[in-house]
């Protein structure tokens, strides 16, 4: 039998950790979903890893997994808006760049409204308030009306002063 793919595990977690529904499973799902469950609970990323055995074909990618997902999960824990969870994730990898425009300082009274291209709209006091997306680098995120920064190669992610740490996937200390 093969071993549990950690990349396979990575896209089952998007569903439940990165989305307002959760979707559905299909059998050879499940397994990935309960050790995703595990990680959410507090067993954590690297000890649920080794005990379910999940390797990469390319042993070097299971570094990148394990970030993705301490991210994923670190943020699902946080915020609780899916909309910043997914334009976090997606400006981390590099498939939306992001810049703020003229926003209120704090979104707290603000509503996501939608997203088209490269804008998003919010419902800020009544107003429509119209964000630009763009990002000159992949590998940060930084939304300071939330306080909210992501950093890959520092391996952190700070919410309002607060700290949470997660494996640096640009490390030169590679063991």
């Amino acid at each position: 039998m093969p071993l549990p793919r950690a990349w396979i595990l990575f896209e089952v977690a998007v569903w439940p950790l990165n989305n307002s529904h959760s979707g559905f499973l299909t059998d050879d799902m499940a397994p990935f979903a309960l050790h995703v469950e595990e990680v959410v609970r507090g067993d954590g990323m690297v000890p649920t890893l080794e005990k379910h055995g999940h390797r990469c074909t390319n042993s070097s990618d299971l570094r990148l997994v394990t970030v993705w997902l301490e991210i994923l999960v670190i943020l699902h824990k946080i915020v609780p808006d899916v909309h910043v969870r997914q334009e976090a994730m997606d400006v981390l990898s590099g498939r939306v760049p992001l810049s703020f425009g003229d926003r209120p300082k704090r979104l707290e009274s603000c509503q996501f409204l939608t997203g088209f291209g490269a804008h998003n709209i919010y419902a800020c006091q009544g107003f429509p308030v119209l964000t630009r997306i763009y990002s000159p680098s992949v590998g940060s995120y930084s939304n300071p009306v939330l306080g909210l920064s992501v950093d890959q190669s520092a391996g952190t992610i700070t919410l309002n002063g607060t700290v949470h740490q997660f494996t640096p996937v640009f490390s030169l200390n590679l063991e």
